[in-house]
């Protein structure tokens, strides 16, 4: 009974303590709980696991979390078991109620040895958060995908054994697009932590995937490193609120970030963000005039790889590539390369590799094996290959939030102003730099015209991507099929003002790089609409060209027809010419003159945020 009434006196002392000094209170408390205002402004935590809490209300009193925390915390510790005691279950809780209420040594001696076999912190030199760019495969990642390394490795800067933390929504096998992204908007999900080796997540973004890796070293004290990876433990495998645009992956790894520097980074709590905003963030901040971001470095793709090479090769040279890739079957074609033109060969089929099916993967190996032994009968086995880099960081172009303010003169309803937002988005006369470039992504985008004293709403795109993806080599297999879809509210025509009806679309068509800075196109569009006047389908055939005629204009011109195939089959002709000004990437003016029925001049100023 004494020692009952000792851990009793005990807990009181340390539980009185806390409460004196207010820590339920304190920013730091409500981080590691993963609190956050709700929309009716209560406070309340992000993870949805019951483990997560000790109190049966510890997801939204944070007075009962510390004080069940702290008995918990105080709990007798059992030899045999050690790493399933709250103080090693819950390390960056502990270790914050160690440093606030000194706790005495006796309590302090424990050691978590799965943590210790998690993640050696001795080991650890900095930390980073790596960008993977947008695909458009996959809705989870239209934005890209953020992920943070523990960098352990100090002369290899892929660092493929490091460990790496990734958040992600838990979706359903097989779960339909249209689907995810209305569960992924309102909340229809969990989020969840997961851990593994850097090369595993190479293999998947930047080999499978076709996507580029930013990795985005930070200037951290190993203090700041050690409350990082305490809370990463904690956090691993519970489960969070997840929302498309707010609660994302990019959100809740930011909070990490936050945690171990002991303040904001940036407005956390908006109402959404995106996960490029995070690395936006991370360059734009400073601690005592130093920048957060010490070093930024690109893991290229198979992709980018097969480009960037092929872009050096002369034009004899890219001749008698194009020459061996028609039968790589063939070992004679071979015969003659030099080396330059053979690592070339090897990166295509990689790329071949990622995207044909399982049962070519066999005649691609035999190909690589063949050209693997070509090369090393070459007396120069090696060429320096140059750094040239075709794609840009994520923070290096616009911000995804725009707002744009428009004079619209329309030959047939007269002038009026335009006002457009969205929320998170890009278009093909954006900047190219942090996204793929001549394509378009936005969601949630709105436009309202004022003209004769009404306010209207005239455009909503739910959903409109956009990709012209063309062939940069012109290798068999390297793909120029551009596609498209789109789902929201427009205008039908030009001409009518109270028209706007619901829209769905899609695209399918073909790209060709005309010269490197230009880019020529086609497409067919069947599109299907609330009916207006009778009308209701319709298909549209597009011809156009878009590419830059200087630095600061990027221009695209696109000539059309359409015709209606019920109704009165209306048939008419589209013109259509956009220009963009500038290239601040804070903002920018646009010119668009647009025939479809009527003459439409639109000019605008976009900021962007």
């Amino acid at each position: 009974m004494a020692r009952v009434a000792h851990a009793s006196s005990l807990e009181d002392y340390y539980i009185g303590k806390a409460l004196q000094q207010q820590i339920h209170k304190s920013t730091e408390w409500e981080v590691l709980l993963q609190y956050q205002p709700d929309i009716f402004g209560r406070n309340k935590s992000e993870v949805v696991s019951d483990s997560f809490f000790f109190a049966d209300n510890g997801a939204r009193d944070l007075k009962a979390e510390l004080v069940a925390t702290i008995r918990a915390m105080l709990s007798p510790l059992h030899p045999d078991d050690v790493n399933s005691h709250p103080r090693c279950k819950f390390i960056a809780r502990y270790h914050m109620l160690e440093r606030s209420l000194e706790l005495p040594e006796n309590l302090r001696a424990v050691k978590c040895t799965k943590f210790e076999e998690w993640i050696n912190l001795q080991d650890v030199r900095s930390v980073s958060l790596v960008f993977a760019s947008g695909y458009f495969r996959n809705p989870a990642s239209f934005y890209g995908h953020p992920l943070l390394r523990f960098n352990t490795s100090p002369n290899d800067a892929t660092g493929l054994l490091d460990l790496t933390l990734n958040n992600g929504a838990i979706v359903p096998p097989n779960e339909n697009p249209i689907s995810y992204m209305i569960k992924g908007v309102v909340g229809g999900y969990d989020a969840a932590y997961s851990d593994t080796r850097f090369f595993q997540l190479n293999h998947d973004y930047s080999e499978n995937d076709l996507r580029d890796l930013w990795i985005y070293e930070l200037d951290l004290n190993p203090a700041q490193i050690e409350r990082i990876a305490h809370l990463s433990w904690e956090l691993l495998h519970q489960r969070f609120t997840y929302r498309f645009f707010s609660n994302n992956c990019g959100y809740y790894l930011e909070g990490l970030l936050e945690y171990g520097l002991g303040h904001r980074i940036s407005m956390i709590n908006s109402l959404y963000t995106v996960p490029a905003v995070t690395f936006f963030n991370l360059v734009d901040h400073h601690i005592d005039g130093k920048p957060l971001v010490k070093k930024i470095t690109r893991l290229p793709s198979r992709q980018n790889r097969l480009y960037e090479k092929y872009s050096l090769l002369t034009a004899a040279e890219k001749s008698e590539i194009h020459i061996a890739a028609r039968d790589f079957e063939t070992a004679d074609n071979y015969d003659g390369l030099n080396v330059k033109q053979i690592d070339v060969l090897i990166d295509y089929l990689s790329f071949l590799e990622s995207k044909r099916k399982r049962q070519s993967w066999r005649e691609l190996s035999l190909a690589k094996s063949r050209l693997f032994s070509n090369r090393l009968s070459k007396t120069s086995k090696d060429f320096p290959w140059p750094d040239i880099v075709t794609s840009t960081p994520p923070h290096s172009g616009s911000r995804p939030g725009k707002l744009e303010l428009n004079i619209v003169n329309n030959e047939e309803l007269g002038s009026g102003t335009k006002l457009r937002v969205r929320p998170a988005a890009y278009d093909m006369l954006d900047l190219d730099d942090g996204h793929v470039p001549n394509s378009t992504l936005n969601m949630f985008d709105f436009e309202f015209l004022y003209l004769d004293d009404k306010f209207r709403l005239t455009k909503l795109d739910l959903v409109n991507i956009q990709s012209l993806n063309a062939s940069r080599t012109g290798l068999p297999g390297e793909g120029n099929a551009s596609w498209g879809l789109r789902v929201g509210w427009d205008r039908v025509e030009n001409s009518c003002i109270d028209c706007v009806r619901a829209q769905l679309s899609g695209n399918m068509g073909r790209a060709w790089r005309a010269r490197k800075r230009w880019t020529l196109f086609t497409s067919l569009k069947p599109q299907l609409h609330a009916k207006y006047e009778s009308r209701s389908l319709r298909v549209n055939a597009d011809l156009g060209l878009i590419g830059h005629l200087s630095e600061k204009w990027k221009t695209m011109l696109t000539i059309g027809g359409s015709r209606y195939l019920d109704g009165d089959r209306k048939s008419t002709t589209n013109v259509r010419w956009q220009s963009r000004f500038g290239n601040n990437p804070k903002a920018n003016i646009k010119l668009d003159l647009n025939f479809d029925n009527t003459f439409e001049i639109v000019i605008g100023y976009a900021r962007f945020w």
